[in-house]
């Protein structure tokens, strides 16, 4: 599984994987179920164009998830059904200087969520040693 192949499905739990295209829509299949859906292009969010905001800039889901995985090294990460205080002390050992304005304790829930379901497929590990290779080809 390529990380540009996920995408969140707007009305739908979990994360999805693009597997065709059709005249009416795209066709993805769930990545833990493998149950396919045929989702309106206008419903359709790519996990690559999500950011996470800053104080000074926007920080790319995909980073966000390589310090959670480093991050879990140390400590665990928290249940998507912890406290607000739990969630805000993780990410701001993650993501010191996230917006709190912006960056709600709801978006922690689910890209925790999110994190828990692409954790073993790797994609975290690997995107930790590219991700200035990914920047420098853009």
């Amino acid at each position: 599984m390529k990380w540009e192949e996920i995408i969140a499905v707007s009305g739908r739990p979990g994360l999805y994987r693009i597997v065709g295209q059709s005249k009416s829509g795209i066709l993805a299949e769930h990545i833990t179920d493998k149950k396919k859906v045929l989702a309106p292009p206008f419903r359709v969010t790519a996990l690559k164009d999500i950011s996470v905001f800053t104080e000074t800039d926007e920080v790319p889901l995909r980073e966000v998830m390589t310090r959670m995985a480093r991050t879990a090294a140390a400590r665990p990460i928290p249940d998507k059904k912890a406290s607000k205080e739990e969630l805000t002390e993780f990410f701001r050992e993650v993501l010191p200087d996230y917006d709190e304005e912006r960056f709600y304790p709801s978006h922690m829930r689910k890209i925790i969520g999110w994190y828990r379901l692409l954790e073993p497929a790797g994609l975290f590990e690997a995107a930790g040693g590219s991700e200035e290779a990914d920047s420098d080809q853009k």
